[in-house]
């Protein structure tokens, strides 16, 4: 039995391993060549409980640049997979999503266009992530 602290220690090392979730993450990244815009606009009610619950402020403006590292902003959410529910609750949350890129801006401002437009962007083993990416 010399080998029993190590059996021991792999046994607890798998279960830690094994019960962690991953986060939820919100990937935003500009590959193109020229500058994004992404701005979420948060209900005024929904601020203190809110995914994006980074500060008290109402509107989160990310300004993605062409170039490595300012053209990507990765944002962490809780822990668990993007279920359809989880986005239903984050773009409730919303009162709208902007996205400026090429001179074209989209608007989006409808519960079920933001819902609809992330989950076309989940990724990841297990749908852990949200990328809007910019080609």
């Amino acid at each position: 039995m010399k080998n029993a602290p190590y059996l021991l220690f792999l046994l607890l090392s798998t279960a830690l391993l094994t019960a962690c979730d991953p986060w939820q993450r919100i990937n935003m990244i500009n590959h193109s060549a020229s500058e994004a815009i992404i701005e979420w606009k948060i209900k005024e009610d929904s601020v203190l409980k809110s995914y994006f619950f980074i500060s008290n402020a109402t509107k989160l403006k990310f300004e993605l640049k062409t170039n490595a590292p300012y053209n990507k902003v990765s944002l962490s959410a809780a822990q668990g997979k993007w279920t359809e529910a989880a986005l239903n609750q984050l773009a409730n949350d919303l009162e709208s999503l902007t996205i400026i890129h090429a001179g074209d801006t989209v608007i989006l401002t409808n519960k079920n266009e933001i819902t609809d437009f992330l989950l076309k962007r989940r990724t990841g083993i297990g749908k852990t992530r949200v990328d809007i990416v910019f080609n």
